[in-house]
């Protein structure tokens, strides 16, 4: 009988106790017990302990599974278990060199996919306010054929770009040094080696109520625009020292109720 915890392929447990001799193969994460020979009436519980690490994204699912295999019978079942949105910081970070946990808690265990974080703080709506996003390139996707891939903001989420992350580590904004070509943040819509092979917007920022988007290169779309703003009415968007650039068709569009925009701030870029 074997069992096992993972989430697609990456293992976001520790295996704390095994109960009734249970053998654990580090190198394929299982536990195994051998059972020997089971009677027809034959019953019993076999338990295994186990508590994520620090690899474990906050808001993931994690799926158990045990397999039961005998002579002539296999039998196997699944089940799904959440993690809780265990991180308390206001902030998540991103830096491309991170090698560390990526679970986005500090500049060394940053994320170092762009979406990932996206998709964190979508996971756990309310407890993280700001986005902090390393020098690196950044693409919305690796397929070159995902050409609706977008960096899609989250409303009441800032996101800044420009930092040095990992060798600098800064502790706000206020230490980024804008005057360091080194430290470009570039979110680049070219995911593909032709021409063509890339996505239509880079950033969307869509339904966004209040949002501060600073620090960033925006470039690559091919056939829409760098940012979109679309769906906004009564927004507070404030793009601020971003430098949008190399879009074939537009840098900024924003349409379906731009007109109700109460404050739109375009600025330093």
């Amino acid at each position: 009988m074997r069992a096992g915890s993972r989430i697609a392929g990456i293992i976001f447990v520790v295996f704390v106790a095994l109960l009734r001799s249970g053998v654990y193969d580090s190198g394929t994460h299982r536990v195994i017990w051998e059972l020997g020979d089971i009677s027809p009436s034959a019953w019993g519980t076999l338990e295994i302990l186990v508590e994520v690490n620090n690899f474990a994204r906050a808001g993931v699912t994690i799926t158990n599974q045990v397999e039961m295999e005998g002579d002539t019978y296999y039998s196997k079942r699944t089940e799904d278990t959440s993690i809780c949105c265990w991180y308390a910081g206001e902030v998540i970070y991103v830096d491309e060199d991170a090698a560390g946990f990526e679970n986005g808690t500090s500049w060394d265990n940053a994320y170092t996919d762009l979406q990932d974080a996206l998709a964190h703080v979508t996971r756990c709506l309310g407890a993280v306010a700001e986005i902090w996003v390393a020098a690196g390139t950044y693409k919305p996707t690796a397929s070159p054929s995902e050409n609706d891939a977008t960096f899609k903001l989250i409303d009441g989420v800032d996101m800044y770009g420009h930092f040095g992350g990992i060798g600098t580590y800064e502790t706000s904004i206020e230490e980024r040094d804008f005057d360091s070509p080194e430290h470009d943040t570039r979110l680049d819509g070219q995911i593909g080696p032709s021409v063509g092979q890339a996505v239509k917007y880079v950033v969307t920022a869509r339904n966004i109520t209040e949002l501060v988007f600073d620090g960033f290169t925006v470039t690559g779309a091919y056939t829409g625009a760098g940012i979109l703003i679309e769906d906004c009415p009564n927004a507070e968007l404030k793009i601020v020292r971003c430098e949008v650039k190399d879009n074939a068709q537009h840098g900024i569009v924003s349409t379906g109720g731009q007109g109700s925009v109460s404050y739109f701030l375009l600025q330093g870029c």
